[in-house]
């Protein structure tokens, strides 16, 4: 298994969430305006339909952007997809948690003890 990769600064960070979530936007904003037919309308009044419906429609649009990005001009890769440049990765850098690791038993029983958060009773 590979590990995840990594954006490398906060800068790059902030890219890979806005190029996920403004095709993510267009996909929504392209079936709200596909619900305006009396058809769909009807079609999509289901939730579990309109979930999927958003994710295929999303899908489709991301995939065909990502496809026409290197032949789109620069403001309308900024339109579609939110930024122009691609946030750059570190490939096999693997993030450290915080979080602490206990060992056995202790007083409070298979759970870690309790000075550190809440307790019950």
């Amino acid at each position: 298994m590979t590990t995840p990769e990594t954006p490398q600064s906060v800068r790059d960070w902030g890219l890979s969430w806005i190029r996920t979530g403004v095709p993510l936007l267009w996909g929504y904003l392209l079936t709200f305006l596909a619900t305006r037919a009396p058809a769909v309308h009807e079609l999509l009044a289901n939730p579990y339909i309109l979930a999927a419906v958003v994710g295929g429609v999303t899908l489709a649009w991301y995939a065909v952007v990502r496809w026409l990005e290197p032949r789109l001009p620069a403001w309308l890769t900024r339109l579609v997809i939110g930024a122009n440049t691609a946030p750059q990765y570190v490939e096999g850098q693997v993030l450290r948690s915080t979080v602490e690791t206990f060992e056995g038993n202790g007083p409070d029983g298979p759970l870690p003890p309790a000075q550190r958060g809440f307790r019950a009773g």
